[in-house]
């Protein structure tokens, strides 16, 4: 059967502008694999689309899996052409994972239930049974993100978490960003330059998707991408030094233009 992006939009919930994204940067492919015979077929039906067979559904279920597990888009060409029974392994690896996690969350709701009563005077909480369920590395890691709104300290805003597709474009755009500013230092643009600055300030955009930083905190949080190891792998993965480069270019923009 063949199916148009359409289709794979509300097959999967990512946005079309999502889909087209990785297959502009070639992890998503159209009509090819068992199905590509009947998929030119039925082309007419898909208004001149490139149609998706079989294969291309499950290879989007396999880019959608690695980027729940963390990995960075990358490493998504890699890791979805390994040999099938390297995925299988990966994907019983991460469900242990999950139900771990599972079980976390449900000792957390509990924690929950327990401060509302406690709350309401009906329950007497242990020290240990504050704190049950929480992961303090979670916290610690996700601190940056939690910084409010210094720009209007009085708004009541309510904090809601990204659905998974607001997540996937959001991380799709960011890369977007991130190989731009790696073609830059390539060719040796130093971090004031305006070209690095247009791209930085882009970057100050994708953040305040989540929160407003002051000038400090987003100093800090380009110091952050150079200290914490997962952050400086990922960003010198596209280039050697890049963290160090995006670090010192947000400096000069927090510098320039945050108070």
């Amino acid at each position: 059967m063949a199916y148009s992006m359409e289709d794979l939009s509300q097959l999967s919930g990512l946005s079309k502008p999502a889909l087209s994204f990785y297959e502009e940067i070639g992890l998503l492919k159209t009509g090819y694999g068992e199905e590509h015979h009947e998929a030119v077929q039925t082309a007419n039906r898909l208004d001149g689309e490139k149609p998706y067979g079989e294969e291309e559904l499950q290879r989007l279920q396999h880019i959608m899996f690695y980027r729940e597990c963390g990995y960075p888009l990358s490493d998504l060409d890699f890791l979805v052409q390994q040999n099938q029974n390297r995925i299988v392994n990966d994907m019983i690896q991460f469900r242990q994972k999950l139900l771990k996690q599972a079980s976390r969350l449900y000792t957390l709701a509990q924690t929950i239930d327990k401060t509302v009563a406690s709350c309401q005077g009906k329950h007497k909480m242990d020290p240990e049974e504050w704190f049950a369920g929480f992961d303090p590395g979670l916290l610690e890691q996700n601190a940056p993100a939690l910084a409010y709104n210094e720009a209007d300290p009085g708004t009541d805003t309510e904090f809601q978490l990204p659905s998974k597709e607001q997540y996937l474009d959001s991380q799709a755009e960011l890369d977007i960003i991130i190989r731009k500013l790696a073609s830059l230092l390539k060719e040796g643009l130093q971090p004031q330059a305006e070209k690095v600055q247009e791209l930085v300030r882009e970057h100050l955009d994708w953040v305040r998707q989540f929160y407003v930083p002051t000038a400090e905190i987003y100093k800090g949080l380009g110091e952050l991408y150079v200290e914490q190891d997962s952050f400086r792998k990922l960003y010198d993965s596209y280039c050697p030094g890049l963290a160090e480069y995006l670090r010192d270019a947000m400096k000069v923009l927090a510098e320039r233009e945050l108070q």
